[in-house]
């Protein structure tokens, strides 16, 4: 639903100008931030080479784009009639940008809305294949619209190694999309480690009220995640327990462990089905706590203390 959303979004701004052919505009520096070879963590670090605002890479991709797949037509055909599908239009898209991710940008990274589709194209290449979109954005850093290039990388690869999002994300020209960036990308650090995500953050070139804005809106986000996930655990044991599972009740601790592990019925209708809530961090499964109650072994949720 989200993605089918975010499609829509994208496509109705670039039908605006999708086969606009004018001369690319680099994006204008409010501020100037010192870029370091960074890809992501654990690879070799690669000097930043100066290139053309259309990288080689992508100048090649061009006969190989038109033929991969028919992805080029299909994708084409769609925006000319007009796209009634937008989850199907999403599901081209991301097909293609996991066959010919440089062909998808070529093809797509035009008119007025190229930027977005730049962004919408590499958080895609960035989540199925970080270390090939790292590499080729750290080869072009003169390509038009790099700032949006980069949010989407962070966008990418913020969940699965949100340290190396926010090291990206400190590579923003632009300090609003820098700021705007930071906030979201930091967030995710903030999940596992509040000290190094401030840490992060005043190393970010922002300027200190900027900064306690971000800082804020982390913590603002924090409370309401804790409250949303305690309910989460408290559905999730609830529904495990109607299922037939039979929780260790002797503390909170140890109920609260089984559900963010997850559960599975040994008999019964819902016999191996999953109940459990597997993504939180260590942090937020002490977090939850606050706002759950064990009370005649059931757990229940309370707004608990702010």
């Amino acid at each position: 639903m989200i993605r089918a959303a975010y499609a829509f979004l994208i496509i109705a701004a670039f039908l605006v100008g999708r086969f606009f052919t004018g001369e690319r505009r680099e994006d204008e520096s409010a501020s100037v931030v010192e870029r370091p070879s960074i890809l992501l963590s654990g690879q070799e670090a690669q000097a930043i080479s100066n290139t053309d605002s259309e990288s080689k890479d992508v100048a090649e991709s061009r006969e190989k784009t038109m033929s991969t797949d028919g992805f080029a037509e299909k994708v084409a055909e769609m925006l000319e009639v007009g796209v009634k599908d937008y989850g199907a239009f999403s599901d081209v898209v991301e097909a293609w940008v996991d066959r010919d991710p440089l062909g998808a940008i070529y093809y797509l990274n035009r008119g007025e809305s190229r930027v977005d589709m730049l962004r919408w194209i590499v958080s895609i290449w960035g989540r199925e294949h970080p270390e090939d979109a790292s590499r080729w954005l750290a080869e072009n850093d003169k390509l038009a619209g790099l700032d949006h290039a980069i949010e989407g990388l962070t966008q990418g690869i913020q969940k699965d190694d949100p340290e190396s999002a926010m090291e990206w994300a400190k590579m923003i020209y632009d300090p609003s999309v820098r700021t705007r960036v930071l906030a979201a990308s930091g967030f995710q650090s903030y999940r596992h480690d509040h000290n190094a995500a401030a840490e992060a953050l005043a190393d970010s070139g922002l300027p200190t009220d900027a900064q306690e804005a971000i800082k804020k809106s982390w913590a603002d986000t924090w409370k309401s995640a804790a409250k949303r996930n305690s309910q989460n655990v408290s559905s999730a044991a609830s529904a495990a327990q109607a299922a037939g599972v039979e929780f260790d009740t002797s503390s909170i601790e140890a109920f609260v462990k089984q559900i963010r592990e997850g559960v599975q019925p040994e008999s019964g209708p819902f016999k191996d089905s999953f109940f459990g809530v597997p993504n939180l961090t260590m942090l937020e499964g002490e977090a939850v706590l606050k706002h759950l109650l064990l009370k005649n072994e059931v757990l229940a949720y309370t707004p608990g203390d702010e």
